[in-house]
């Protein structure tokens, strides 16, 4: 039996079975179940516009951020393994456009020991560029390698090389200066301008003093005495003794001089004045002219400048640093024969501090290097910056070895990091490095050694990895820059009996490094 209720309100309904037990089920209004769909329907669509409307908004913000959403692309077969191909090359831009490299050389002329700076641009990004000389009597030769750069990220290089002191060049004209990328193959050249310069022709004066004529003593009259006529006073051509000294109101030492006087030595530091008067502080320049006895023998030349010299042993160049600059010192080594030699020096000053000095000595076993008086100007730099031979610091002590000098960097460029002295070139550091201090790739080096050899030939012996090359008093003999690594370069030669100036360059860029170097006289 069912019984019902009225529905007034949310009612229940009541089922009774048969053995009377009564059973209440409620009945919830008939739009209940739809409504609550309805609203739970919304608010997923309020969400949704919500998260639709922040990812916009976020965009809008941050238009570079990486997309939040992923993205697919079309699924093409993998190739088999065995026959993946190569990713193609990217070549450098300035090949890609069919540009052909620049090279220039700064100054446009000079001689032998003028300091030339190299600069390019077009090269392949990152290749290694070597510089090349070659005089007109090789023709369309390869010519000699003197220096390397690293072209940049704009593919631009710049180095840079002192002229090399060797007999090839005398007489020249001009010199192709070649730069060659090792990696493109490219080439470029340009023409330096070989001008030698020639001591300005000043004739000595005679080192006698002249005698004066005795002057005749008036006898006593009744008229008055003449006035005393005074005697001539001496010239400068009369007290000059040592150094004839010239100084000149420019930076030329040309025409005629402002003051002619006699110089004792060649020492001086003006600070920020001037040599005497009529000579200004700043923009004048000085000559120095003298003969002097030499025992046969080699000498070791210090000279300190402030700004530019030059120094001529009879009408020779032999040293050539005329620009501005603080203070550099040079050395260099010449052998001098038996007698008397005509020694010139020409200097100038432009602004700032005058300072110069010259001095020389007999090299030979235990024998000091001249020093330099102490000043109150700024200190003088540890290591000179030139020398006639390709070296830079002091020779070493006769047969103690090679004094070596490493540079941080492929070009022999700037200050050593390391000098230490070598007893022989004998070195295979592989991957590793000379030194803490310097780096296990891209190095270079320079040895040098002065030895005492009797007369004879001599077979001088070259192995490395990656360059080197041998000099033998300022001569280039073997030049492997870059070297075979698989060959051995080997040359003889006859050599006079004396002192010898013997220099070996070395070069590293990448994986091993090795050098070897030997001499042994041929019977």
């Amino acid at each position: 039996m069912t019984v019902q209720r009225p529905r007034s309100r949310p009612a229940r309904r009541v089922v009774q079975d048969d053995w009377g037990r009564v059973t209440y089920y409620r009945e919830e209004p008939a739009m209940g179940g739809v409504g609550g769909f309805a609203l739970a329907g919304l608010a997923f669509l309020a969400l949704l516009v919500l998260c639709i409307a922040g990812f916009l908004l976020m965009r809008v913000l941050n238009p570079n951020k990486a997309p939040l959403l992923p993205s697919f692309t079309t699924w093409t077969p993998t190739p088999d393994q065995t026959e993946t191909a190569s990713p193609p090359a990217v070549l450098p831009t300035a090949a890609s456009a069919g540009e052909r490299p620049l090279v220039m050389v700064n100054p446009a002329q000079g001689y032998i020991n003028t300091l030339i700076t190299v600069t390019g641009e077009g090269w392949w990004p990152g290749e290694p560029v070597f510089v090349f000389l070659r005089s007109p009597e090789e023709g369309e030769g390869q010519g000699y390698s003197y220096a390397a750069a690293v072209a940049d990220d704009r593919g631009a290089i710049r180095t840079a090389l002192t002229f090399p002191n060797e007999t090839r060049w005398i007489g020249q004209e001009w010199a192709d200066v070649i730069a060659r990328g090792t990696r493109s193959g490219h080439e470029a050249s340009t023409r330096l301008a070989l001008l030698a310069p020639t001591p300005t022709s000043t004739p000595l004066p005679p080192t006698a003093l002249p005698t004066r004529a005795p002057t005749e003593t008036p006898s006593p009259t009744s008229t008055p005495l003449p006035t005393n006529t005074p005697l001539p006073s001496p010239t400068p051509e009369d007290l000059i003794t040592d150094w004839r000294a010239e100084y000149f109101a420019g930076v030329m030492p040309g025409g005629d001089p402002v003051l002619v006087r006699n110089d004792v030595t060649i020492d001086f530091n003006w600070g920020l004045g001037s040599p005497g008067w009529g000579i200004p502080d700043d923009g004048f320049a000085a000559r120095w002219m003298r003969r002097l006895y030499f025992d046969e023998g080699a000498y070791r030349f210090t000279v300190l400048a402030d700004d530019g010299v030059r120094v001529w042993s009879d009408g020779r160049l032999l040293l050539d640093e005329w620009h501005d600059s603080t203070q550099e010192t040079y050395a260099f080594d010449v052998y001098m024969s038996a007698g008397e030699h005509t020694l010139q020096v020409e200097y100038y000053e432009n602004l700032g501090g005058a300072r110069v000095y010259v001095a020389w000595i007999e090299t030979g076993p235990e024998t000091p290097a001249p020093s330099i008086p102490p000043t109150n100007t700024p200190p003088i730099p540890a290591e000179p910056t030139a020398m006639l031979y390709p070296t830079s610091t002091p020779l070493p002590p006769l047969a103690l070895g090679w004094w070596g000098e490493y540079y941080a960097n492929v070009y022999l460029d700037g200050p050593a990091v390391l000098t230490r002295l070598d007893p022989e070139l004998d070195f295979n550091w592989g991957t590793g490095s000379p030194g803490a201090s310097v780096p296990p790739d891209d190095f270079s080096a320079r040895w040098t050694q002065l030895a005492s050899l009797p007369a004879g030939t001599y077979q001088y012996s070259l192995q490395a990895d990656d360059g080197a090359r041998f000099w033998l008093d300022s001569q280039l003999l073997i030049d492997a820059w870059p070297a075979d690594t698989s060959q051995t370069y080997t040359i003889q030669v006859y050599v006079p009996a004396g002192f010898h100036v013997l220099t070996v360059e070395f070069f590293e860029i990448t994986i091993d490094a090795r050098i070897h170097f030997w001499s042994e006289a041929v019977p």
